[in-house]
């Protein structure tokens, strides 16, 4: 597998953290350490081994069997540790924390096909974040109207919201809590009529709303800003309150994001399938959304279908939601009312057709769970066909899905298979819910005809026509009782809610595992393997955390590789490619398809971008859509417009998710896994709140662990612990101009070096006699760790951009500054051939403040400049962390030309420059694409393939074409005459490359 460090799997990179781990802990249970700590207060654990054993046995990344967790208390009592529990002891324990926080227990749901599973609570999970210190602070629960969009509060869909759903409330003056349609009286006087809240950039809390005069009326004509803290008491008069009012009580709606898959229990190739259901807080900050430990498991079964789960949760949703939870805010010091909605539902796009009951991409009628593009084949592949390929069609709506599945339960009734089938095709609407319904409908009507003799049910004598209508109606109408169709589509008859509109194509399946994986399968066919691998490993990869390339395992079976490494793909292969194209080894198309995909990726996977500037980046994704034939990637970017960046709505926090779900899964008996599963990963979420300093309620008042559990989570000592409950940061972060000593070096007076004084700009006259240390790395402003050797964008006033790129020569502290010695690289234009930016360093060097670094970029080797070969033997091949005799092909780079050296800039590494400095970045060029442009080159290639394939038909009906030729080009075309799964595509139609 081509892989790297950063993209193993937590089974095989996490193994020897996991083995410290255990060491570490079992060395703390020792008869010293136990003894001298036994009286102080370890609460809510009994003492500190009960505590101990606990993170041991409950460990979410490398969870125990029971007969483990047996072995390893015994041996801790063996070894002479006090206090150590015993397995019932350790399940008491357990038992009590669920008492003493008031979790509720799990609910035993029964649908009815009969399944059964377990769910949790989700007012309790809810509850629990806001009694959180360490989540509460980062929850944002009104929109926010700012330059940038970082957030979901950002975004343009919470602002479309109703404002009962994005923040009805603040609180006010002197305790009191201010409403939206609401009249108050300002500190000047003034009265207003209050209709939304909004935080702007200064970070206060702003109220825009109405004048209103003494006599009442309000002034509707222009809305006035005014901030929250100049409210000084309601208006005095008559004035209508907010409905949702309850007394100075604070109300806050939270947005919820849910998410469904499927993963397997097992950890052997067996396939053991099982549905999980995953909520999140949507209302937390995006590096807090991005930590694993703050997902809610809320149900996992082997048996019920997805929309079983999504019954029950829904079903919590609406009883939440009309009936607020009350819950004690650690922020406010008080209890509030809390009332979640469903804001976002994420799934890989062929469960996302399940949740918005479409019938899947396979449809080659209406393939779009979004909106309603499609057609036949022939339509298609025309011009009209062609143009609404590339933007997006009329939206879907839960309504018109509805009337559709009303239709098909119509039809089923009357027993017409036929027209169910194709009511189905033609409106692109399929509900498994709906479907089971059918089915027995169906079956009931032909066991009634008396089709099936052998069925208890069938009649002893013929019944006619009318009967068996009104029978089979009678049984409809009891089927359909309860819930008969996915409760995600009647949702908006509670609250503004679409799920077509708000399940966001998400980047992971749809891009990385999409167009990116097909375009390097044909990569892999169109190159030889050998060149494109040693091309691949001569690569510098700094700027990314993936370590050296193991491009050959990828090449051999690509098939297995994940989408982290795809994404790494994309950001590395147009560097390959350089060479390999001026050596006539590619084609020019191929080349400029992986610009497409690294121009698209670039443009929809920004941390945060401008809202001024995004009609610019709506425009670029059109020149991809010509090239993979992916139609819903064009919603990606209505995705990110109503969303935020993409970041927030990807389903890879929730794939790694499934990894504790599988631990749980495989160190259980078996015999109740939804009940074992959910209980093992709740009794997890109560030991992490309790660590994070969690309150909850014991006689009347609120409590936390004590002071001994928190210290114990904060210090670094215990960073391997706390790191597996995902409480702590193994890796370190480096602000803006930090740096870290290089070990045993001596102190030098850099700037007595006359060079180096005029190599730094300014000079201090107490730095020419400074003492200063050498470091290893730096952090820089984009908060990256730079080491020598690195290439950086810095702050730079010679240049006309204001920002240069620079090679780090050295790094130097000294007592309150520290300082990089860098190499300047001179930007001397655009290359075709590489189709990026190239650089020249001329050997001009400069000492600056490490303050002026900005963000690491990859910069790499000008391999058609130098005219570097290939040598035979230039690498010695490494195993079992040993060289061995054996020798592989390898670039040998050449220093310089002329004096010089030269390099380009890779402006396809998904690494972003800071808001501030990101326009003077030196880009990649480009132009936008019109529709007609894209649509027109669509056609071209078409019928250069339609002709392509005639002419080889031709040529093999006269047998002119040898067995070698057919072998190169026989899979050239093999799909054109089945392009009936377009949505998914072959990862072997080079026709992709076009």
């Amino acid at each position: 597998m081509w892989t790297a460090h950063d993209a193993l799997s937590d089974e095989e990179g996490s193994q020897d953290g996991d083995d410290r781990l255990i060491l570490q802990l079992m060395s703390e249970l020792t008869v010293d350490n136990l003894a001298s700590k036994a009286h102080e207060d370890w609460y809510p654990f009994q003492n500190r081994a009960e505590m101990f054993s606990l993170l041991i046995c409950q460990n979410p990344r490398h969870l125990l069997s029971v007969p483990v967790q047996q072995m390893l208390l015994s041996f801790a009592r063996s070894s002479g540790g006090h206090d150590i529990p015993s397995q019932k002891g350790l399940d008491r324990c357990r038992h009590g924390i669920r008492s003493t926080l008031g979790a509720p227990p799990l609910k035993e749901v029964e649908k009815g096909s009969g399944n059964v599973f377990y769910s949790s609570s989700l007012a309790a999970a809810i509850a629990r974040d806001f009694a959180n210190p360490a989540l509460r602070e980062s929850m944002q629960l009104i929109p926010r109207r700012t330059s940038t969009i970082a957030s979901i509060q950002d975004a343009h869909f919470f602002h479309e919201l109703p404002v009962d759903l994005a923040g009805p409330c603040l609180p006010g003056p002197n305790g009191s809590v201010l409403f939206t349609d609401e009249t108050y009286e300002l500190q000047d006087g003034s009265r207003v009529r209050v209709k939304c809240w909004v935080e702007k950039e200064d970070g206060i809390a702003y109220e825009e709303g109405f004048a209103v005069d003494r006599e009442g009326h309000v002034d509707e004509r222009k809305l006035i800003s005014f901030k929250a803290s100049s409210v000084h008491r309601h208006a005095p008069g008559n004035f209508s309150m907010h409905p949702l009012r309850d007394n100075e009580v604070l109300l806050f709606l939270v947005p919820i994001i849910m998410q469904c898959d499927d993963l397997s229990g097992a950890r052997s190739k067996k396939w053991n399938l099982h549905y999980q259901l995953t909520f999140q807080n949507g209302a937390l900050s995006p590096s807090v959304l991005a930590e694993e430990g703050n997902l809610h498991l809320f149900a996992v079964t082997t048996t019920a279908s997805p929309l079983d789960l999504v019954c029950e949760f829904v079903r919590q949703l609406r009883s939440t939601f009309l009936q607020p939870i009350k819950v004690w805010d650690v922020l406010h010091k008080t209890e509030v009312r809390v009332r979640p909605f469903l804001y976002l539902v994420l799934a890989d796009n062929v469960m996302a057709s399940v949740l918005c009951s479409h019938i899947g991409t396979g449809n080659n009628t209406l393939p779009c769970r979004i909106c309603l593009y499609g057609g036949t084949k022939k339509e298609r592949r025309e011009t009209r066909g062609l143009a609404a390929l590339v933007k997006a069609g009329q939206p879907r709506t839960s309504a018109q899905t509805i009337n559709s599945l009303s239709t098909q339960r119509a039809i089923a009734i009357q027993g017409k298979a036929t027209s169910y089938f194709e009511e189905q095709r033609t409106s692109g609407a399929k509900d498994e819910i709906v479907e089971e319904i059918t089915d027995i409908l169906f079956e009931l009507r032909k066991v009634l005809q008396r089709k099936v003799p052998a069925h208890p049910r069938t009649p002893s004598q013929k019944m006619n026509k009318a009967l068996i209508d009104h029978t089979v109606n009678e049984e409809s109408e009891s089927l359909c009782a309860d819930v008969w169709f996915n409760p995600l589509l009647s949702l908006g008859d509670l609250y503004v809610f679409d799920v077509h509109k708000q399940s966001p194509v998400e980047i992971l399946h749809t891009l990385w595992l999409g167009p990116v994986k097909y375009l390097a399968c044909a990569t892999a066919i169109l190159i030889d393997k050998d060149i494109l691998r040693t091309y691949l490993e001569a690569l510098d990869t700094d700027g990314l955390d993936c370590g050296a390339i193991v491009s050959a395992k990828y090449l051999l079976d690509h098939t297995q590789v994940n989408g982290k490494e795809y994404k790494l793909l994309a950001q590395l292969m147009l560097s390959a490619l350089g060479p390999l194209v001026h050596q006539k080894e590619a084609t020019p198309a191929l080349q400029q398809a992986w610009v497409a995909v690294g121009r698209f990726a670039k443009a929809v996977t920004p941390p945060t971008f401008s809202r001024a500037s995004f009609e610019a980046q709506m425009i670029q994704p059109l020149s991809l859509t010509a090239r993979p034939k992916f139609h819903i990637l064009v919603h990606a970017v209505e995705s990110i417009k109503s969303f935020g960046p993409a970041h927030l709505f990807n389903t890879e926090r929730f794939e790694a998710f499934n990894t504790p779900i599988r631990n749980a899964s495989v160190n259980s008996n078996r015999q109740s896994p939804s009940k074992d599963i959910l209980t093992r990963l709740l009794d997890q979420e109560l030991v992490r709140y309790i660590l994070n300093g969690g309150y909850w309620i014991v006689d009347g008042r609120m409590r936390q662990a004590s002071d001994r559990v928190l210290y114990f989570v904060k210090d670094k000592k215990n960073m391997m612990v706390m790191q597996k409950w995902s409480l702590q940061q193994v890796k370190q972060t480096f602000k803006a101009g930090q740096v870290s000593l290089k070990r045993n070096t001596p102190s030098q007076r850099i700037f007595a070096d006359v060079e180096m004084q005029e190599q730094a700009s300014i000079l201090a006259d107490d730095l020419i006699a400074a003492e200063l240390h050498q470091c290893k790395d730096v952090g820089t402003l984009a908060l990256d760790r730079c080491a020598v050797a690195s290439f950086v964008l810095i702050d730079n006033a010679d240049d006309e951009r204001n920002v240069s790129v620079a090679r780090i020569r050295a790094i130097w502290r000294g007592t309150d500054r520290a300082f990089v010695q860098v190499d300047i690289m001179e930007d001397i234009g655009w290359s075709k051939a590489w189709t990026m930016r190239r650089l020249v360093w001329k050997g001009k060097k400069s000492v600056i403040d490490a303050s002026q670094l900005i963000v690491q970029v990859s910069v790499q080797h000008d391999c058609i400049e130098h005219k570097c070969t290939i040598d035979s033997q230039g690498r010695i091949l490494v195993q079992e962390r040993q060289e061995t005799n054996i020798t592989t092909p390898a670039v040998l780079h050449k220093t310089k030309r002329n004096g010089r050296e030269h390099y380009v800039i890779n402006h396809f590494l998904l690494r972003h420059t800071p808001p501030a400095f990101a326009a003077s970045f030196p880009g990649h060029e480009h132009r936008s694409y019109s529709i007609g442009e894209v649509v027109n080159g669509m056609e071209k290639e078409m019928r250069r393939a339609t002709q392509a394939h005639a002419a080889k038909k031709k040529k093999q009906k006269r047998g002119e074409v040898s067995e070698q030729s057919e072998d190169e080009s026989g899979d050239s075309h093999e799909d054109d005459e089945d392009e009936g799964d377009e949505d998914e595509g072959d990862p072997m139609d080079l026709d992709n490359e076009s």
